[in-house]
């Protein structure tokens, strides 16, 4: 064990002047006709418009803000806007780098606290033909752990290339990394003798990270006959054993007994992966006595055969983990990097960020270092060997970095849309002014109003055949009856007036025609919106639009294939990415068999109910936050139904209560979400989250049960052998840690995540309580004054924690009057921190978007989970309970469906 202390670092004074003359260089112009947005809206709805604007050297790290609203980091809103061009300083528009001192060092000693994270760096110089050997040193001074105490990130591309691989000294396993796989141990088994290879008994288990397992199953050999050699072995997806070193991953179980039997095998996961593993005897001597348990179960995981089956059992099968022993040194060298993948990665890397020539400065690789314990680091003995044009070079200094933003460029004016930066307009009702600043520099300024206007949403078709009827249908939101639309062609005809949303035309030739739709509800409110309508002569048109949409629909397919296997199905199945293209190939059919005007005008109607998205991004990264138990979450039917409750009416609100209590002292439960969003002429609409639920064991009862209500579209990650009750999907929690992934369309956020846990009733402490008339003796004096006394340190008692109560939850919500604030500046701290930057800087950034410096601290102090308010009393949250009844939480207004969904036209 050593200590190792931060030096002060050289060079900071003369690099800082450098950053702000880096950023004096850059500025953004906003062109004559510099915006327009609309002016009316409904409550909390986001900013529609545009803002005309040319970029020169803008960071893209540069904020969009308003006063006392959201703010959108440049680069995000640019990808927000499909049409918008512009060009980067470094590829992809990714972030650079710069060293924090002159000259590099043989070694850099680094104090590290958990979810620290820092940047380090090696510049190399010349043109680079090839990267040939990597050497490197790394001490550290952490305990042995669970989890890996730290993850070294080559080139901080988000992929981690080592993590510690020094298992717990004897080998004793990590409890939270043991795996089951689908086997219940709650449900009864029947008992199966082990096979004889190539039949094998297998379980599909995931591997969770660790740098060395033990396999194992539950064997019944109580009567010691069996003489054979049982083998637990690992494969691959395929059933192909999987080998280390170019042997088999197999061990010998030591059977004796009735029992839990396991052994060791030499082999490391980096990041939790599915293999199956298999328990089968190897010879043939002996009785066949040996038993391994299991079940029959259609949405099991697990098979008997000499090949891969359908997976329709569950046996007793495990795979475990051992930990994480005492870093002490780690080596990083050629041996270490058996595949190459970091020296060709590094290669890759200088060949595409700086087309294998390095500037005089040199070219710069970084190491994003990631610290899950508190440890003291040293890193040491760089040797790195490439080869250049002019010969090989040996680098062994090493650089403290900082993360630089890249540049944008866009070379003329463009229209850079607002409506993917979440811009929210206030909830309550009135006039407003509403400001739009970039990096603190005003860009416009404009009176919106806010009422509950009806708001026209959309409009189908909006592409139209010349003289030929067509039927348009206008899409709205209100809640209020509207008593008159009002629909202005552009071509000539009178006004039309209806009192339904439908309405048929006939445009007289073709060209582009601006359809304004006004609609005025029962209180006179009106919302109005102008639609482009393109009009066109079928015949010709129709192959025009069909090879546009078949070609935006290939990009879009190419964008979803970006994405991990989950969110992809979730798009697929909300966008109908597979149906709309046998859609269009069906109407390519038609339209070659098409001869008349009337054929011709039916495809083109049909084909202008299509929407194609223009792009599908990620708008919303939410890393793990805690989920607070919510007397509204909890389903007493259903509760009632699975673990047993309440006998009658009068006793429901002593269970929930309990129910409520057991969540607040008992429940780890966490959750991050993703959110994204489809791009439809230059507008943004969320249409998918991906939410992954984690739970951690934190309570004593043996049968605690985690519910989730059946969300709108919801589709699950894998198998994870949910039962259900109405409403809900259940599962009984046996393991330490369960995690559950899945993606929806409906909105989800912590405050509104339908998920609540609870023990059996058994459990459960459900009192009813009494209270006793108390006499008092006033004749006692003494008694009096004790009571006296009594009376005022309870009242003094009181009014802390009631004022512990309103800084722990009224104070977070008068600093953040939008919840989604909140989480979005916890997204921004976490990024922020991985990318390497310091609290300083983050503090400036978020200076700079209008958050006030209260607002800031509270922010930095609840990501490292320091105290944000009052010192609490262990009392304090069954008080806190009470208040809890009178604040019932605000859910989120239901999104409809955006114009970014495609439709079915037939």
């Amino acid at each position: 064990m050593f200590s190792i202390h931060m030096k002060v670092k050289e060079g900071v004074a003369i690099f800082f002047v450098l950053f702000l003359l880096n950023f004096l260089s850059a500025s953004f112009q906003v062109g004559n006709s510099s915006h327009s947005i609309e002016k009316q809206y409904g409550s909390s709805e986001n900013i529609s418009g545009w803002v005309n604007i040319s970029l020169n050297q803008e960071p893209a790290d540069s904020l969009f803000s308003y006063p006392n609203g959201n703010s959108t980091k440049l680069i995000d809103l640019i990808l927000g806007n499909s049409n918008f061009t512009y060009s980067c300083n470094v590829p992809e528009c990714k972030n650079d780098y710069a060293s924090e001192g002159g000259r590099g060092k043989n070694s850099i000693n680094l104090s590290l606290y958990p979810r620290d994270s820092k940047l380090v760096g090696i510049k190399i110089k010349g043109n680079i033909n090839s990267i040939d050997s990597l050497n490197l040193t790394l001490q550290s001074n952490a305990n042995a752990s669970c989890s890996s105490q730290i993850e070294l990130d080559f080139l901080n591309d988000g992929s981690v290339e080592f993590i510690n691989t020094n298992p717990y000294a004897g080998g004793q396993s990590c409890e939270s990394l043991k795996n089951k796989g689908c086997f219940n141990s709650s449900k009864e088994s029947d008992e199966y003798f082990v096979g004889k290879f190539p039949n094998k008994h297998c379980q599909n288990v995931t591997l969770y990270s660790s740098p060395g397992f033990r396999l194992g199953a539950w064997i019944d050999n109580e009567s010691g006959g069996d003489k054979r050699n049982i083998t637990m072995a690992l494969y691959d997806s395929r059933m192909e054993l999987v080998e280390n070193n170019g042997k088999g991953i197999e061990c010998i179980l030591p059977i004796a007994g009735r029992g839990e039997v396991s052994c060791n095998i030499n082999f490391s996961v980096e990041k939790p992966t599915k293999y199956y593993v298999c328990v089968y005897s190897t010879k043939t001597g002996g009785t066949d006595d040996a038993q391994i348990r299991g079940y029959s179960d259609s949405k099991g995981c697990g098979f008997y055969g000499a090949g891969k089956m359908p997976e329709t059992e569950a046996f007793d099968i495990f795979a475990h983990g051992v930990g994480f022993g005492a870093i002490g040194e780690l080596n990083i060298s050629d041996a270490y990097d058996k595949e190459d993948k970091v020296m060709s990665t590094m290669k890759d890397y200088i060949s595409l960020r700086y087309e294998d020539q390095c500037p005089s400065e040199g070219c710069i690789i970084p190491l994003l270092i990631k610290s899950n314990e508190k440890q003291d680091i040293s890193i040491k003995d760089l040797k790195l060997r490439y080869s250049t044009t002019s010969g090989e070079k040996l680098e062994d200094k090493l650089y403290l970095l900082t993360s630089v933003p890249p540049r944008i460029n866009s070379s003329t004016f463009q229209k850079l849309f607002l409506d993917s930066g979440n811009f929210s307009v206030p909830p309550s009702y009135g006039n407003y002014s509403f400001q739009l600043s970039l990096n603190g520099t005003k860009l416009f300024s404009e009176n919106i109003s806010i009422k509950n206007f009806p708001k026209v949403l959309g409009i189908t078709p909006t592409l139209a055949p010349a003289m030929i009827p067509t039927d348009f249908e206008v899409s709205k939101s209100t809640n209020k009856t509207i008593i008159e639309y009002s629909w202005d062609f552009n071509d000539s005809t009178p006004i039309q007036k209806t009192t339904t949303n439908k309405i048929t035309h006939t445009y007289p030739a073709q060209g582009t025609y601006d359809l304004t739709i006004k609609l005025k509800d029962s209180d006179g409110l009106e919302g109005a919106k102008t639609f482009q309508i393109i009009v066109g002569i079928p015949k010709e048109q129709i192959k025009t639009i069909l090879d546009k949409d078949i070609a935006s629909l290939e990009k879009i397919k190419a964008q979803i294939k970006r994405f991990d296997e989950l969110v992809q199905d979730g798009l697929n199945a909300i966008l109908r990415t597979r149906e709309v293209e046998q859609e269009l190939k069906d109407l390519q059919i038609l339209h070659n068999m098409a001869s008349k005007e009337e054929d011709y005008g039916k495809i083109i109607e049909n084909l202008s109910r299509i929407e194609v998205p223009d792009s599908i991004t990620l708008t919303k990264q939410m890393p793990f936050l805690q989920v607070l138990p919510s007397e509204d979450r909890i389903d007493l039917e259903t509760l009632k139904e699975v673990a047993g409750g309440y006998a009658n009416e009068t006793d429901a609100q002593a269970f929930l209560d309990a129910v409520l209590i057991w969540e607040l002292e008992n429940a780890n439960l966490k959750m991050s979400l993703e959110e994204f969003s489809s791009s439809l002429n230059g507008k943004s609409y969320p249409i998918l989250n991906k939410v992954i639920i984690d739970v951690k064991k934190n309570y004593s009862e043996k049968s605690v049960y985690l519910f989730l209500e059946k969300i709108e579209g919801l589709i699950f990650k894998e198998k994870y052998f949910e039962k259900e009750s109405g409403n809900y999907f259940y599962w009984m929690l046996g393991e330490d840690e369960k995690q559950i992934e899945f993606v929806t369309p409906k909105y989800m956020g912590v405050e509104n995540l339908p998920v609540f846990l609870s023990p059996s009733v058994s459990a459960l402490s459900i009192e009813q309580k009494k209270v006793e008339p108390t006499t008092i003796d006033l004749k006692q004096r003494w008694g009096a004054i004790i009571l006296s006394l009594t009376i005022l340190l309870l009242i003094a008692g009181i009014i802390y924690i009631a004022l512990s109560i309103w800084y722990r939850r009224r104070y977070e919500s008068y600093l953040f009057k939008n919840r989604n604030d909140l989480y979005n500046l916890i997204s921004y701290v976490d990024n922020s921190k991985k990318k390497g930057e310091s609290e300083e800087i983050m503090k400036n950034n978020l200076k700079k978007s209008g958050w006030t410096g209260e607002q800031v601290t509270y922010i930095l102090n609840k990501y490292a989970g320091k105290r944000t308010g009052m010192i609490e009393l262990p009392i304090t949250k069954f008080i806190d309970r009470l208040f809890d009844k009178s604040a019932k939480p605000v859910n989120p207004p239901q999104k409809t469906n955006p114009p970014g969904f495609m439709k079915k036209p037939f």
